[in-house]
This record gives structure tokens, C-alpha cells and sequence, in this order.
């Protein structure tokens, strides 16, 4: 279903979030809901999660953070036309909705929504791998990677939610495991012919080292005859 007479609106996901809010998750999805709410004028019906639970369609949620409803949960919910029809439909929508008389003079009222694209409020939280060995190349771009993620994070933490704590220890936890420099193997760069000189040039760059190695040559012997 959607709201006809007050806007419905996402609320925000696929956001990446700092892994210290899975102990608090609930603070902060009520902080989330909050700032949209206040964000959309206090007057819009958000959706949550919009999904087929059709006794057929075998994927109910992406990802799933708990059991899905089976047949008889959505019987008991009010869906009794699947009770003895395994073909029936069934398009579930959650909403939320914070509801005052001051900013929803109107009831509410409902229709069968067009809109059949699944949906869901997703939070990603990315563990680094634990236990691993970061002393290579590859770990070492790993683990800077990891830091400026995390800086990313907490970002998009303060603007879903409000929060100003600080997060440097979140955000720097590996940075004692970074090298100050990595391993790297040294390269010669040679200088480039000037434009038409091409084999003239490689064999003057070649006449000017032998005349550096006669002439220190010569000196070393220069320095032997002095008394």
C-alpha cells in the first residue's frame, strides 16, 4: 500500500556505517528516523520495507536480519486469500509513520500501491579480516584504504543520525600496523632523445660515459705519481 493523501517517501539506505553501532543499532535507527523526519517537514509517511511475499517467490528480503514471514504469520496478518492457494499475491509494505494531529490534519488514507520495486532500509557494516597478516604491499594499501573507508563512515554516520562524538579511535584503530614507507624497488629513469636525434643521441649519452670513465681514470693515475 501507499498514502494518497501524504507524500511517502524512502527511508535512507544502503548507507555504510561504522561497525560500533551494531551494540546500539536500535539508538541509532531511532536517531536516523528522527533527523529524516524532521528533514521531510514532519509530515511524510516513510517506507521501510517493501517486498513479493508470495508463497512462490522465493527470496523475501536482501539481506535478511531475522526469519521472513511464512504462510500462516501473513494468514494471521490478514492475508487469509493465501490460506488455500498457494498461486496467491502478496505484495507486503511496511510504514512509518509518526502521526500528530498538528502535522496530519487528515486521516490517513491508503491504496493498493503500483509500484511493485522490492525495497528495503539497508546499513552495511564492512569487518576487517580478523587475525590477518597486513605486513606486505598489498596489506599496507589495505589498511589505508581501511582508514580513509572509515573516516567515510563516521561521515555518513554524523549526517543519517546527528551524532558529533568523536570516532578517532574507530577511524586509526590499524594505523599503528602502517609502515611510514613501503618496500619499494627504485627506478632509473632514463632521459628521452630529444625529438629527431633518435640512434645519434643513444650513441652520444654512450661517447659521454666512456669520456667520464677515461677522465677518472686518468685523474686516479695523476694522484698515484704525486710524491
Amino acid at each position: 500500500v501507499e498514502c494518497t493523501n501524504y507524500r511517502t517517501v524512502q527511508i535512507p539506505t544502503d548507507r555504510n556505517v561504522p561497525t560500533f553501532i551494531q551494540p546500539k543499532f536500535g539508538e541509532f535507527y531511532k536517531d536516523l528516523f528522527d533527523k529524516s523526519y524532521i528533514q521531510e517537514g514532519e509530515n511524510a509517511v516513510f517506507l521501510e520495507y517493501a517486498w513479493n511475499l508470495s508463497p512462490t517467490w522465493p527470496v523475501k528480503c536482501d539481506p535478511c536480519n531475522g526469519p521472513p514471514p511464512v504462510n500462516q504469520d501473513l494468514v494471521d496478518a490478514g492475508c487469509d486469500w493465501i490460506q488455500n492457494d498457494r498461486q496467491s499475491q502478496v505484495f507486503f509494505t511496511r510504514l512509518h509513520v509518526r502521526y500528530s494531529r498538528d502535522y496530519f490534519p487528515q486521516d490517513l488514507q491508503f491504496q493498493v500501491t503500483p509500484n511493485k520495486s522490492q525495497f528495503q532500509g539497508r546499513y552495511v557494516m564492512t569487518h576487517p579480516p580478523r587475525n590477518a597478516d597486513y605486513s606486505c604491499d598489498a596489506g599496507q594499501d589495505y589498511l589505508q584504504e581501511l582508514e580513509n573507508r572509515r573516516k567515510k563512515e563516521v561521515d555518513e554516520l554524523r549526517a543519517l543520525t546527528g551524532w558529533k562524538e568523536s570516532a578517532t579511535s574507530y577511524i586509526y584503530e590499524y594505523s599503528n600496523q602502517i609502515r611510514s614507507e613501503k618496500n619499494e624497488t627504485p627506478i632509473i629513469v632514463w632521459p628521452s632523445a630529444p625529438k629527431g636525434w633518435g640512434l645519434a643521441f643513444i650513441v652520444l649519452v654512450a661517447m659521454s660515459a666512456v669520456g667520464i670513465s677515461v677522465w677518472l681514470g686518468l685523474e686516479l693515475q695523476r694522484a698515484k705519481l704525486k710524491p
